[in-house]
């Protein structure tokens, strides 16, 4: 198969090998967030139907694929880009139709005799839901492009890739659990079905907790908690877990359910630091540290 002849694919305008963008989230009959496009017949793919044509946007009025509420069959342009993650101003035909219609618009234009060939600015606007389909299939961060590069680097690596060799492999880890909704590390490592580490950093360097892992445990996590207070003489405050000194609150909160309970099981409620059982923030399960 010859360059020429392989799949190919329309993202915001450009035309792209499918292999090198590859793989897609699907949509309908087709991919989310672009078009597949053959340029030998110089056609588009339609994704209600599956058919491929030269001029998508007239073949949608009547095409089988959709059903309407009364029966009738069709969808409109704007229905059919808000549904498949495309951009307002894609252009739902092939690139030689598109050439065509700019090339007859601009005479039309210079000969003043027709409207101007500029799209209006509600049209060029777009709507943020294609944008970030079509930007997220040109830059490879699409939910299936991610998974993907994320097994390929465990591949690699010979194991569950933590935080810090995903972003030197170009993978950000929140962006990451935004794109493909997950709350936790554990929810991308089970939707990649890799396990989770037990190391988040490189070998030789101190403990640091990956995307993928939770280094700490309740015994660790009540020993630093110790070791703080008799180094500091003090309960830590919230610029303490700014700066490092003691693991995220997160870390505390998902072991013990809460900083409150995490500092009970440390010993420190008698030494320096009261509940405040009347006041609303008691009440959340949080604490206020106090000078003994």
């Amino acid at each position: 198969m010859t360059e020429q002849t392989e799949p190919k694919v329309l993202i915001q305008g450009n035309v792209f090998l499918y292999r090198t963008k590859a793989p897609f989230m699907q949509s309908g009959e087709s991919i989310r967030g672009a078009l597949e496009y053959d340029d030998v017949t110089e056609k588009v793919r339609c994704h209600e139907c599956g058919g491929w044509f030269a001029h998508l946007g007239s073949h949608l009025i009547g095409c089988p694929g959709t059903i309407r509420p009364d029966g009738s069959s069709g969808i409109t342009a704007r229905e059919y880009k808000l549904k498949h993650g495309l951009q307002f101003t894609t252009a739902l035909i092939s690139e030689k139709v598109r050439s065509k219609m700019i090339a007859v618009g601009v005479a039309r234009e210079r000969a003043g005799k027709g409207i101007s060939s500029q799209p209006s600015r509600k049209k060029a606007y777009g709507t943020r839901q294609g944008i970030q389909f079509e930007v997220r299939n040109t830059n490879g961060t699409c939910a299936a492009q991610l998974i993907d590069k994320i097994k390929t680097l465990a591949a690699a690596l010979g194991h569950t890739p933590s935080c810090v060799e995903m972003r030197e492999n170009g993978i950000h880890h929140r962006s990451a659990m935004r794109v493909l909704g997950c709350k936790t590390a554990r929810d991308i490592a089970a939707l990649c079905g890799l396990t989770p580490n037990n190391s988040g950093g490189h070998a030789g360097t101190a403990p640091n907790p990956g995307i993928f892992a939770d280094t700490y445990t309740r015994p660790l996590l009540r020993e630093l908690l110790i070791n703080f207070y008799v180094a500091y003489h003090r309960s830590p405050t919230p610029s303490d877990f700014r700066r490092k000194a003691l693991p995220s609150k997160s870390s505390y909160c998902r072991h013990f359910g809460s900083m409150a309970n995490a500092l009970m099981a440390a010993g420190l409620v008698n030494a320096g630091i009261r509940l405040a059982a009347d006041s609303p923030r008691a009440r959340q399960g949080k604490l206020i540290a106090t000078q003994s």
